[in-house]
């Protein structure tokens, strides 16, 4: 499943499904609506502590004036997202690209995965 849903030039914004109810992600992990939803909250609750690099490799952190999360929302419904058919209780999300190289980077298709990736704390 390609995540790459949508661009908008003027904007310089790409949109992402980050993930989809019951539907293996690229790394085959399957993961629930309540999941989802708690995922996409602290998500944006701890959105200063966020970063976006390439394939999960500390080595690629990309800087963060280099890009913003402009929109996240959580699907209501099935909806419609220009060709696109968006499940209820999928997780979508917009990126502003402040760097134009970035962004033309990802417009090549170089990288253009969005994913939620977990560490285990202990206490």
């Amino acid at each position: 499943m390609i995540k790459l849903l949508k661009t908008d030039e003027r904007h310089k914004t790409i949109s992402f499904c980050v993930l989809t109810p019951n539907i293996a992600d690229r790394n085959w992990d399957i993961i629930s609506e309540e999941e989802i939803i708690k995922t996409a909250h602290e998500f944006w609750a701890n959105m200063q502590n966020k970063f976006l690099n390439i394939d999960h490799r500390d080595d690629t952190h990309i800087k963060k004036e280099d890009y913003v999360f402009v929109e996240n929302f959580i699907t209501p419904c099935d909806i419609i997202i220009w060709d696109n058919i968006v499940k209820k209780w999928s997780w979508y999300v917009w990126i502003k690209f402040l760097n134009e190289d970035l962004y033309n980077s990802v417009l090549a298709w170089d990288f253009i995965w969005v994913s939620m990736e977990g560490y285990f704390l202990k206490n």
